[in-house]
């Protein structure tokens, strides 16, 4: 390629061929930055939702207790009754 860098045709063609690898290389760290940021974004929505189904379990799991309390109580009145 050396060679054809003497003449402008080649001059322009090298010009060309670099131009077009940076140009590959800048889309390339883009794309990695882009996947960088969709995977943050994939993170912090799954640790949102586990934290939304964390919660809806502390739910069920206090209205579970309440129900077992509620029924306990309900045995007791009818026992004393």
């Amino acid at each position: 390629m050396k060679r054809a860098q003497c003449t402008p045709r080649g001059a322009v063609m090298q010009f060309v061929l670099e131009a077009n690898q940076n140009e590959r290389n800048m889309a390339s760290k883009l794309r990695d930055q882009l996947t960088e940021q969709e995977a943050k974004h994939a993170l912090v929505a799954r640790d949102k939702k586990a934290a939304e189904q964390s919660s809806f379990l502390e739910l069920v799991n206090l209205r579970c207790i309440l129900d077992r309390s509620l029924h306990e109580n309900i045995v007791i009145r009818l026992h004393n009754n």
